[in-house]
């Protein structure tokens, strides 16, 4: 599974998970993106999205950015703000203790340099592969790697995945139009280029699960449960054909 960016969008992926779990699709490795890497460093460690989605439900807005009453929209924070919450599930556990295999993508701003963390503590992990505008800021000069779906087909590969599935958040709907980064010219920027990246095609790719998130904001934190329902609608229709296709 290959989890692209979005942003609070990203609870779309523990949506596609379920359907592919009730599928009874065994799923073998997790390539996260962003946020991606945090819904796919969370169901690595058990590979249930039941506990996925408990360990979700302790995520509080004092987690993430936030509008106050003088703002139009949430200001980037450090990081430093989702820490707490991703200390609690991931405590001091190591990337090689996790039940699925998991990796995620971070570049580093001073070497221009793309990397692909496979071991080590989660959370500092994390804390490398999931800052990027317009939610949080870099950490210690590495962001978000959101480049390159085909280095992640190469991950997947990598790692053993006979079937390699990427979850699309961007595709179906209106990316660089959000309230979070409409008058954010940087940002709109960024994630057009994120946008015409992940819509390419890729060689090796077996299947893209495109989710209809419609104009939904990448920093809608109340919308998480929405969002959750939208992967799942996404999910099912392509648990069905993949279940068909190869026999689960």
């Amino acid at each position: 599974m290959i989890l692209g960016p979005g942003g609070i969008r990203s609870f779309a992926h523990l949506g596609v998970l379920r359907e592919l779990e009730r599928a009874e699709i065994p799923i073998h490795s997790i390539v996260g993106y962003e946020w991606g890497a945090l819904i796919g460093g969370l169901y690595a460690i058990k590979g249930k999205s039941h506990d996925t989605e408990w360990k979700l439900q302790k995520l509080k807005t004092e987690h993430v950015p936030t509008k106050t009453l003088f703002q139009s929209k949430p200001k980037k924070e450090s990081i430093g703000k989702l820490v707490p919450f991703l200390k609690d599930p991931f405590g001091r556990l190591q990337i090689g203790d996790l039940s699925l295999k998991f990796t995620c993508g971070a570049h580093n701003l001073v070497t221009e340099k793309d990397v692909w963390i496979r071991g080590g503590s989660v959370v500092e992990a994390l804390k490398k592969c999931i800052p990027y505008p317009p939610i949080y800021k870099s950490y210690r000069g590495w962001v978000a790697n959101t480049e390159s779906l085909a280095r992640a087909v190469e991950e997947s590969k990598r790692m053993g995945a006979d079937v390699i599935v990427f979850v699309d958040l961007l595709s179906e709907g209106t990316s660089t139009q959000v309230a979070s980064i409409k008058e954010n010219e940087e940002a709109q920027i960024l994630w057009s280029k994120v946008k015409r990246d992940f819509d390419a095609n890729v060689e090796g790719l077996d299947w893209r699960i495109s989710v209809r998130m419609g104009n939904t904001d990448y920093q809608d934190f109340n919308s998480r449960k929405r969002f959750v329902l939208l992967g799942q609608q996404a999910g099912l229709s392509f648990a069905k054909q993949i279940a068909k296709k190869y026999g689960y």
